[in-house]
């Protein structure tokens, strides 16, 4: 479904609400038909997610696996592309951006070992421990910290109405300390993760 809903340079339909009748006649008043977007946040997503397939394929059928992460390649250069964009183009928060990067960044370093991915992910590592609170906050009755914020700015506490996405940062911060175990900053990854379990 990810090969097939790609339309290159990092437009893609990423979701589509499908459970209706039709009469089976394309051109009819009954189809579907949904914009594609240039989502960094859904690149990222998909980025990971062809990665993994990729390495999983490597063997099995090393044509489909070659042209997974050909994909992967191009949606993650879309998603680092889009990052300067303004925030209002954006369909995510910066730490679901940074957390979702992050992942993409690590999956794509160990399906090719190139280092881009790795500076990448180090440095959206980086993002994510700025969108967590890491100091108690203040006037709390009791010592409240390790949650995240939807940004750096730490403005708005990160939560969700709709679809969760809860385990990103965490994931994000387990995965960087588990593929660069000899990093500067795995102990700020690790102690973020620590911070956030005593949260929860």
């Amino acid at each position: 479904w990810l090969l097939k809903t790609t339309f290159g340079e990092g437009y893609r339909v990423s979701f589509s609400g499908q459970s209706h009748w039709s009469d089976g006649i394309i051109g009819t008043g009954d189809d579907t038909v949904v914009q594609a977007a240039n989502s960094p946040y859904e690149n990222f997503l998909t980025a990971s997610a062809l990665s993994l397939a990729a390495r999983v394929w490597k063997d099995l059928d090393p044509d489909l696996a070659a042209h997974c992460l050909r994909v992967a390649r191009e949606d993650w250069h879309a998603a680092v592309q889009a990052l300067d964009a303004p925030f209002r183009n954006r369909l995510a928060s910066p730490v679901d951006i940074a957390a979702s990067g992050a992942l993409a960044s690590i999956e794509l370093f160990l399906a090719t070992g190139e280092e881009q991915y790795a500076v990448k992910a180090r440095a959206l590592g980086g993002t994510l421990l700025e969108c967590q609170r890491r100091t108690f906050l203040p006037g709390s009755k009791a010592p409240l910290t390790g949650f995240f914020y939807t940004s750096p700015a730490q403005e708005r506490i990160l939560h969700y109405h709709h679809r969760g996405h809860e385990q990103g940062p965490v994931v994000a911060l387990s995965r960087l300390c588990e593929t660069f175990p000899g990093d500067a900053n795995w102990m700020q990854w690790y102690s973020a993760l620590v911070l956030h379990s005593e949260y929860l």
